[in-house]
């Protein structure tokens, strides 16, 4: 083992170009840069400014418009209208609206800087297309990172399982205080 760590050590010593002082400028990082990258990684996923009540939107289109603001308004995109676009396409692929009223949008593009998770209930039903035919009045909308798809899989399952539960579907429905519904929702593992 000690002699093929060696052997790797040299081979790599040698083949290695070193770097010219131009390429070193090249890379170099400016300090707001990893300041903005610090803010990013303490950005929390869930809180409870992430609870929303709508009372605008009236169509799948408007909740899109809706749910980029308040990504953009938190620091959670660089472009509101990038994210908006993501959401249409990414419903485009397959609908995100699932049963009893429920949806989850989300958008995977380079816009977003941070996961996060947001809790919209509409005031008014909004036809989704989804896959019991139902409007839709809540939906939990996500902003993923496009380097972030093993979190993405992570956070969409896990809200899909918590789903399955009655108590927790027909809270999330029914529960308008948004204190509860933080709660409820910090309660699960993101």
């Amino acid at each position: 083992i000690f002699a093929g760590i060696l052997v790797t050590a040299l081979i790599i010593g040698f083949w290695r170009k070193p770097v010219s002082e131009e390429e070193e400028e090249y890379i170099e990082v400016e300090p707001n840069e990893i300041v903005e990258e610090s803010i990013v990684e303490a950005k929390e996923l869930f809180s409870e400014d992430h609870i929303y009540i709508d009372e605008n939107s009236t169509t799948q289109d408007e909740a899109f418009k809706f749910i980029a603001s308040i990504a953009k308004k938190h620091g959670y995109v660089k472009s509101e209208e990038d994210f908006y676009h993501g959401l249409q396409e990414r419903e485009k692929e397959a609908t995100t609206g699932f049963n009893d009223g429920i949806a989850i949008p989300h958008s995977k593009n380079s816009t977003v800087i941070s996961p996060g998770v947001f809790l919209i209930k509409f005031k008014n039903p909004i036809e989704w297309d989804s896959l019991d035919g139902k409007k839709i009045t809540t939906a939990f909308a996500l902003t993923i990172p496009e380097d972030g798809a093993e979190n993405h899989l992570k956070i969409l399952s896990t809200i899909a399982k918590e789903l399955i539960d009655d108590n927790f579907r027909n809270t999330v429905i029914k529960e308008t205080d948004s204190q509860k519904l933080y709660n409820l929702v910090k309660g699960i593992q993101l």
